[in-house]
């Protein structure tokens, strides 16, 4: 995989994965419970909705004239006022869920986080070596704010457009059958369209998702080194080929609103022609008497609060994808061992001399192109060594070696004649203190801190390396 390549992922969707996402959701199941109970009692007041304004219509405004009229008035204020009770509980039960799910993803997506930067620290050098900056940020900052859409978003959605779904239809035939089929009489080009959506938006969104991951891969290393770029002239080719990635980004950004603008338009289309067979069929029958027109009325809003879910369906699919996609980056991240293992039987290091010895060390970054071939050498405590040699000697890798920040193919390397791979990294990391050549203050202070000096002893030190 190149430098700057991302992942290619092709599972559209990925039980196992799903069921990976919904257990980090298991330690808040009482909230959810809730926020499904508060959404089922709002469908249960959305759908009682039109019923109401069909009972006023057909029980008081259509029958009681003249005289009675005093008596539809009352009847009409009745309805009103439960009309009124009903928006207001939606109103406040609607808020609750809401906040609920809101509250229930920032802290899954709060644990999620601490979980993938703590696992980052734990990985290995070899694994930054291969993986841009980049990349790593979007997996904590991005993908995880896309999964957080989907913990608030769709899992609730998911539930409410269910039970308005259901609720519709079985409001729809307890009113009247013939009118119930002929509102829903285009429901197989419904689902046909929307196979065709799910087929060619899947590779359109996950396609986004991985040309975004490699421009932030690209402005991440190519800012952090805009040193280099500049001392070699390197501005143009670097543009250019920035250029190229943008563009890439831009087609599929593109080729995915392609397959929205096809969407929508269709989804319209098949609500205007199911109003239009409603309103020719149920008109009809209002106009022979056959059918009042309170339940004509009510069919219409029924048939406005089916297609609200199929409207909203592609913003949905859209949230599930990039949200399948950035829980696959995650846990491929997650699933990673490039770890420096403790021994099975570690031997512990208490008091260190100093003596250093490498026996026949063999050392790659990558497969058999080897950096340190048969290199052994001995320092003696308190000796003082200083390794010099061109650029890709091998200078760093020794220096790097010592303190197990890679491992070694072949060799043994020995601290006061034990091996470092029977020490565990963090107890043989104590013993080593490391000055990098661009070190500020705060970072020696912390090098000397980790070597246990006291506060006026560091001080003394930063004063003697003029670096006070």
């Amino acid at each position: 995989m190149e430098f700057q390549q991302e992942e290619v992922l092709t599972k559209p969707y990925d039980p196992k994965i799903m069921r990976r996402l919904l257990s980090y959701a298991r330690p808040y199941t009482l909230y959810i419970i809730l926020s499904v109970i508060m959404i089922m009692v709002v469908t249960v007041a959305n759908l009682l909705r039109p019923y109401l304004i069909m009972t006023a219509i057909d029980k008081y405004i259509n029958v009681y004239h003249g005289s009675a009229a005093n008596y539809a008035i009352q009847g009409v204020i009745r309805i009103g006022k439960i009309y009124l009770a009903i928006i207001l509980i939606s109103f406040v039960l609607n808020y609750l869920q809401i906040y609920i799910m809101q509250l229930v993803g920032q802290k899954i997506i709060y644990n999620m986080r601490q979980q993938i930067f703590a696992h980052v620290q734990s990985l290995s050098l070899s694994f930054f070596d291969k993986n841009p900056v980049g990349r790593l940020v979007t997996r904590v900052t991005n993908d995880t704010d896309t999964l957080n859409e989907m913990y608030t978003s769709v899992i609730s959605n998911i539930f409410n457009d269910i039970f308005i779904l259901l609720g519709i239809a079985v409001m729809m035939f307890s009113l009247n059958i013939h009118l119930a089929l002929i509102s829903l009489a285009l429901s197989p080009f419904i689902i046909i369209t929307a196979v065709f959506y799910r087929k060619y938006a899947t590779q359109g969104y996950r396609e986004v998702r991985v040309r975004l991951a490699r421009i932030n891969a690209y402005l991440a290393e190519h800012i952090n080194g805009m040193k280099i770029v500049q001392v070699f002239h390197r501005q143009n080719k670097t543009f250019e080929d920035f250029i190229k990635i943008n563009q890439d980004y831009y087609k599929a950004n593109m080729a995915q609103l392609l397959v929205f603008a096809v969407f929508r338009p269709a989804m319209d289309f098949l609500y205007s022609l199911s109003l239009a067979l409603l309103i020719w069929y149920g008109g009809g029958m209002v106009v022979r008497n056959t059918l009042e027109f309170g339940v004509l009325y009510a069919f219409v809003n029924y048939l406005g609060q089916f297609f609200q879910p199929v409207f909203d369906m592609s913003e949905k699919y859209d949230i599930l994808q990039a949200a399948m996609a950035s829980s696959e980056r995650i846990f491929m991240l997650l699933d990673t061992d490039e770890k420096i293992k403790d021994p099975e039987n570690p031997t512990s290091l208490t008091s260190v001399k100093g003596e250093i010895e490498f026996k026949n060390v063999w050392f790659a970054y990558n497969g058999n192109d080897w950096v340190l071939k048969d290199v052994s050498f001995h320092v003696k405590p308190g000796e003082t060594v200083a390794f010099v040699g061109a650029t890709g000697a091998g200078k760093t890798s020794i220096i790097s070696l010592l303190p197990r920040f890679y491992e070694i193919q072949k060799g043994q390397i020995l601290i006061d004649g034990v091996d470092i791979k029977d020490v565990r990294p963090q107890d043989l990391r104590r013993h080593i203190g490391v000055v990098m050549q661009d070190m500020a203050r705060k970072g020696l202070y912390y090098q000397l801190y980790q070597l246990q000096f006291k506060n006026k002893e560091i001080e003394k030190c930063l004063n003697k390396a003029s670096a006070s």
